[in-house]
């Protein structure tokens, strides 16, 4: 069981698995995470949401300005090096997270919001889609007017029991335990 939240979690999760040792693989696939739990990622890297994320944010000004600066060369830097086959990250990081030798036939269940300004909801969707398309289960669950990694607080009782409705698919199986 992994629950991953934003694009930084899954940033983790994804250096996670490409850098741990090969001899680790197999039992993590078969074992260790028999679920994903996926909250307000994975999205789409754009200079809109990268401001949102990096810039406004920041109350002091000084560190705000330098923020910018930072975020308006490090976005079209990132944009050009795919001009080189580099890959945009964040779309690398989420990709990984479908590859099923590195995770099996892992289930996961997407908790995301219409209202979330980081994380668009046609990029958690799409993600969603080309994992089931691979044979891998997935669930959505989509929040109204619930900002970014904030769905337990807008709505306590219904995160907990996806949460919970997840576990138990792992431990149990689909067939007894399938809310919604």
């Amino acid at each position: 069981m992994q629950s991953i939240f934003s694009n930084g979690g899954l940033c983790l999760f994804a250096d996670y698995l490409t850098m741990r040792p090969s001899w680790t693989k197999q039992r993590f696939r078969d074992v260790e995470h028999t679920t994903l739990i996926l909250d307000s990622c994975p999205g789409e890297k754009t200079f809109l949401n990268c401001l949102e994320a990096f810039v406004y944010p920041v109350e002091n000004i000084f560190m705000r300005i330098i923020s910018f600066v930072i975020t308006v060369t490090t976005v079209p830097t990132l944009n050009l090096l795919s001009l080189f086959g580099i890959r945009n990250p964040v779309r690398k990081n989420a990709d990984l997270t479908n590859n099923t030798e590195l995770l099996g036939n892992c289930s996961r269940a997407y908790i995301y919001s219409d209202s979330d300004r980081l994380v668009q909801t046609w990029a958690v969707e799409r993600h969603s889609q080309k994992a089931a398309s691979s044979g891998i289960s997935t669930k959505l669950h989509k929040w109204h007017a619930s900002p970014h990694v904030q769905h337990m607080k807008k709505d306590k009782v219904r995160y907990i029991d996806v949460i919970t409705s997840q576990w138990k698919k792992a431990l149990y199986g689909s067939v007894f335990f399938d809310s919604d």
